[in-house]
């Protein structure tokens, strides 16, 4: 019974150690992509083991530290960096093009682990 207590500790303590480690990896950076076709291309690269910076690149995502919106903005950029992108937003939005693109998808945004 002590071996099955230690043990059931052993994984608790585990858990919490990965709970927190993939907190702190959630507060570096976030995957914005404006899509669900996006969100799913995204997760399912990220699955494969292939970088963030290459999948955010093929599926049309950004990796920013925060998500800009709404987040079509940043699509009319594709090379742009985030603070050229906030600067975009801030001169251009008064363009048709930032009109018609007024919403962000809900629940677009995740957090990289």
């Amino acid at each position: 019974e002590n071996m099955a207590t230690n043990s059931r500790k052993s994984v608790i303590m585990g858990v919490v150690i990965l709970v927190l480690v993939i907190q702190q990896a959630q507060v570096e950076a976030k995957s914005c992509c404006c899509s669900t076709s996006g969100r799913n291309c995204y997760n399912a690269c990220r699955v494969t083991g292939a970088s963030r910076k290459t999948c955010a690149s093929l599926c049309g995502c950004k990796i920013l530290d925060k998500c800009v919106r709404p987040c079509d903005r940043f699509n009319l950029y594709q090379e742009a960096d985030e603070a050229n992108v906030i600067e975009y937003c801030k001169l251009g939005c008064m363009s048709s093009v930032c009109n018609s693109t007024n919403t962000f998808i809900v629940g677009e945004q995740e957090e990289d682990v």
